[in-house]
């Protein structure tokens, strides 16, 4: 007698994958895993990256497109928490003919060869609704960068 097991596997509509990237800390790059999840209001879209490493570093990174104005805010939060735990804001602009990465240069472009963009993004699609951020500074002072890689 023979007997078949079938297994049936449902995948949530809206699942979050895990990734691999990197937490670039004072010259050391630390391996990490991050799940991203896409959301939509209006024109307004928003890419949430949830970061945690081997070193216990950990951040929650929301990359806000405001399509309208063709403008992406780049936000950056320590989970660690607590008065001293980190928030960093970065801004870029956009025109209609943007494609390919882009973002915005400075200072770091100088002090860390390594790292051409201080917040660097690209839109998933010729839409230009979701983004995702391919790498951005968290502390120049301690160098301290995230780098996204699918």
């Amino acid at each position: 007698m023979r007997t078949t097991l079938f297994l049936l596997v449902l995948v949530p509509l809206f699942c979050k994958s895990q990734y691999k990237g990197f937490t670039f800390i004072g010259g050391k790059d630390i391996p990490m895993s991050y799940s991203k999840t896409y959301l939509e209001n209006g024109n307004v879209f928003t890419t949430i990256y949830k970061t945690n490493d081997s070193q216990g570093y950990s951040y929650t990174v929301k990359a806000i497109n405001y399509k309208a104005e063709n403008k992406i805010k780049v936000i950056i939060d320590d989970n660690a928490g607590g008065i001293l735990a980190l928030h960093h804001e970065e801004d870029v602009s956009y025109t209609d003919n943007t494609q390919g990465a882009f973002g915005r240069r400075g200072d770091g472009n100088v002090l860390y060869g390594n790292y051409p963009y201080i917040c660097a993004v690209k839109f998933t699609s010729l839409k230009r609704e979701n983004i995702e951020v391919i790498e951005v500074i968290i502390d120049a002072a301690n160098e301290i960068f995230l780098m996204f890689h699918e």
